[in-house]
């Protein structure tokens, strides 16, 4: 087929195709059911296969793919055969738009949801270092609050002891001293 410039991968566009898809599905539904679906012949015919090009029945003339397309659309307008890429693989020089957006959804959608997984990883993650932090913290109040409570109370002794040492430390403080009065500064 490569040697009339035929696309070589009618099969795999064909099920890439919403008929060819839809035939797929159904076959694996009723694998022993008859499709109606189209399929090759319904469009190329079986024993009347003409060249693409002919101008009497071939597809590559629109008014000729348009009416084959209305044996089973009948209310497809002239626009209709222009949303078929005609069994070729897009790219760049063969329906380039098409090309390019796929291009784009194939390099959007995995920077999106790699994107995401690794937001929600990094969420997850500081989570559980909060979490493991809080338990910590938790932990070292817990046990410097039984410390305390195991602490013996202070006697009278030794509260009179800590104001003697307060009163202490007040005078050794230079910032502290009391001011003197002058005599006969009146």
């Amino acid at each position: 087929m490569a040697k009339y410039g035929i696309s070589t991968d009618v099969l795999d566009t064909y099920v890439a195709d919403f008929h060819g898809t839809t035939v797929q599905i159904f076959e694996k539904q009723s694998p022993d059911a008859e499709t109606n679906k189209p399929v090759c012949y319904d469009c190329h015919g079986i024993h009347d296969i003409a060249a693409s090009d002919d101008p009497e029945k071939g597809l590559k003339v629109k008014e000729n793919l348009l009416v084959t397309c209305q044996k089973c659309h009948p209310d497809a307008r002239d626009n209709f055969p222009t949303s078929w890429l005609s069994h070729y693989i897009p790219s760049p020089d063969k329906y380039p738009l098409v090309y390019y957006v796929n291009l784009f959804y194939l390099l959007l959608i995995p920077v999106v949801l790699g994107g995401m997984a690794l937001l929600v990883s990094m969420d997850f993650a500081r989570t559980v270092i909060n979490r493991n932090q809080a338990q910590k913290l938790a932990k070292k109040l817990k046990q410097q609050a039984s410390d305390e409570a195991s602490l013996p109370e202070p006697t009278q002794a030794d509260e009179q002891t800590r104001n003697e040492e307060d009163s202490l430390n007040q005078q050794d403080e230079p910032g502290l001293e009391q001011p003197r009065e002058e005599a006969g500064s009146d």
